[in-house]
């Protein structure tokens, strides 16, 4: 386990071609002692984003936004001279100039008041100068993509990425408790389990594009496979080779790794190579896809559980499981082998 805490939970998946091993430890929460098995769902925080960043990009190849299209005659957002230039590359890319976070919850605004709040942010630098990794500027995104495609985020992730992807069980949280593993005792002693864990989403109440969805191993790897594919599903196309391509080239250099759309390439801290690319959730969750090695490896962890503490244990964790043979540590647990 990552933090080795009662209630660790851990579902790994790694396929070499059309093999498929998988790896299931631990338990879905300290209170709860029923073994963890490959249908609990996992908060994914971060990975969401990229999930949202495809489903952008099923807009961009039908020809309803293009990259470098000013977002502003769609929606407004950001505050500052400069805001009217900010496209859809520079929400994707990370480079919008809006800020990392709006932490306006804790005064206690919430709901359609804090989704202004993000929508309406000053903006930190000049849309394209700066790389600065921003979960308000992909909240901005979710809210793109809602005005674009005439579909609530949760509709449009369902209809245009997860269900061709055949992620059959990715959905926004809240989920049931049950079927969900737990992540941080909050204060108070409240436990969250199958609540959102990030605290602006939570506080949003509603899908938005920075985190917030809930899946399986198995639905990491069926959208990472999007990527390893070439944009195919497994009935049929989610986007085009070329815009996977543009997806998974680097654009722009960032602190440890090169920016793509939406995803991460090369991170040095655990992708197994240079040409990787994938992406990190604050839970504990990652994944990568190496078009060279035809290779796709998915790691969840809760590794907040009980509380959030140093992400040395989850990096180290993370490095060694994406560099080895998927097995990551010495744990005991369930131990499954398949065919994809």
């Amino acid at each position: 386990m990552v933090n080795g805490a009662e209630g660790s939970a851990w579902s790994s998946l790694r396929a070499r071609g059309d093999d498929l091993e998988e790896h299931v430890a631990g338990t879905p929460a300290g209170d709860d002692p029923t073994p963890l098995t490959r249908e609990h769902l996992f908060d994914l925080a971060s990975v969401s984003k990229i999930v949202t960043a495809l489903a952008a990009l099923t807009l961009v190849d039908e020809g309803r936004i293009s990259l470098d299209e000013p977002v502003r005659s769609r929606v407004p957002v950001g505050r500052g001279p400069h805001a009217a230039t900010i496209t859809l590359r520079h929400l994707l890319t990370h480079t919008s100039g809006l800020p990392d976070t709006v932490t306006d919850w804790r005064e206690g605004v919430v709901g359609e008041a804090l989704l202004e709040r993000c929508l309406d942010a000053p903006l930190t630098a000049r849309p394209g100068a700066v790389h600065r990794y921003s979960c308000v500027g992909y909240i901005a995104l979710g809210r793109l993509i809602e005005e674009v495609a005439g579909q609530s985020l949760d509709e449009a992730v369902a209809v245009r990425v997860a269900g061709p992807a055949g992620a059959s069980t990715l959905r926004y949280g809240p989920v049931a408790a049950d079927s969900a593993v737990a992540t941080e005792y909050r204060p108070a002693g409240r436990l969250v389990r199958g609540s959102v864990h990030d605290e602006l989403a939570a506080a949003v109440g509603m899908p938005v594009g920075n985190a917030g969805l809930f899946g399986t191993a198995r639905d990491v790897f069926r959208i990472a496979d999007v990527l390893r594919s070439g944009g195919r599903g497994p009935g049929t196309r989610v986007l085009t080779a070329e815009t996977v391509r543009r997806a998974i080239s680097p654009g722009v250099e960032a602190a440890g790794y090169r920016q793509g759309l939406g995803l991460r390439v090369g991170e040095r801290s655990w992708m197994s190579s240079a040409h990787a690319v994938g992406h990190t959730g604050f839970t504990g969750t990652a994944f990568e896809v190496d078009p060279a090695s035809d290779t796709i490896a998915v790691l969840l962890t809760n590794r907040v559980h009980p509380r959030r503490t140093s992400a040395e244990a989850i990096t180290r964790a993370r490095a060694r499981f994406f560099a080895c043979d998927g097995r990551g540590d010495d744990r005991d647990g369930g131990d499954r082998r398949s065919r994809a």
